[in-house]
């Protein structure tokens, strides 16, 4: 998972490129996929959505982008990041 974040970075990014909140954010990711019992595949996840706002794609995480259903507000809801089709669905 840190690979894949470090090649996404070389494929997204220039050596020039200045967003801090982008290089705040592979911090977290890279702190968190590292720590004990931190989910490399989760931290990867969040780290996607933080890039793919900074290159002025917003995932829509309102409504499931498979039903069109607005997004369960429960907290302890599964929802699976689908970066291919946009945004978020409920696991199931």
């Amino acid at each position: 998972a840190l690979y894949q974040l470090i090649d996404l970075l070389k494929q997204t990014t220039s050596p020039e490129d200045n967003d801090k909140r982008l290089f705040r954010a592979l911090a977290k990711a890279i702190e968190f996929m590292t720590s004990d019992g931190g989910d490399p595949c989760l931290g990867l996840s969040w780290f996607l959505m933080h890039l793919a706002r900074s290159l002025g794609f917003s995932p829509n995480l309102r409504n499931c982008v498979i039903t069109g259903n607005p997004l369960p507000a429960v907290p302890d809801t599964t929802l699976c990041f689908l970066p291919h089709l946009g945004g978020a669905a409920p696991e199931h």
